[in-house]
């Protein structure tokens, strides 16, 4: 009986712990389906987003659209040009990423490495993190050199939910207005058209 009491206490102390560690998360845009959070960022500015939505399309449809490293500027907010880097393996692919900023702002880049994880209930996970030794740094850019989130997505009754979650560091002092279309507008934006693909 003394060993499961010091057991629970240790479990509860645990979780007490992570809960503390972890801050909340904010609702800051709630509109036409899509929901945005924020929550900060332990040693940064710069906070962490969260977004999600619903769209009528099957896992594998939206997981093809995401995989297609190319076409980013198509759909993903700020993306002025990318390019498939390297592609070592069917469920690894790294991309090369150009942001473009507003008037007198230096536009931003990245290297990022997507793997993409099956899940047990048939939807996908794919991890993305930064991987800047993988292409030199440009002249007329500043290099994003911590990002990392995810992409989620989960099918539920005949829709699948897509669960968009990232943190990067833009680099450089940038005004608040210009952070924050990264961290609300910019996930809601590109949820919304990756929604337009599939449901006009």
């Amino acid at each position: 009986m003394f060993y499961m009491k010091k057991f629970l206490f240790i479990i509860f102390a645990f979780i007490s712990f992570v809960s503390i560690g972890q801050e909340k998360w904010e609702l800051e845009k709630d509109s036409k389906g899509i929901k945005v959070y924020t929550r900060p960022v332990k040693g940064s500015n710069v906070k962490e987003f969260k977004a999600y939505t619903y769209i009528n399309a099957s896992p594998e449809r939206l997981l093809k659209i995401i995989n297609d490293a190319n076409d980013f500027k198509d759909w993903i907010d700020k993306v002025d040009y990318s390019k498939l880097l390297r592609h070592p393996d069917p469920n690894i692919y790294i991309v090369y990423i150009q942001l473009g900023m507003p008037i007198g702002v230096t536009d931003r880049d990245m290297v990022l490495k997507n793997v993409i994880k099956k899940l047990k209930d048939g939807g996908y996970k794919i991890e993305v993190t930064s991987v800047n030794n993988k292409y030199p740094e440009q002249e007329d850019f500043v290099r994003i050199k911590k990002a990392y989130g995810y992409w989620l997505l989960k099918s539920e009754k005949r829709k699948t939910k897509v669960i968009y979650q990232f943190y990067s560091d833009p680099a450089g002092n940038l005004p608040t207005w210009i952070v924050n279309m990264f961290l609300v507008d910019g996930p809601y934006n590109t949820l919304e058209a990756l929604r337009k693909k599939f449901e006009g």
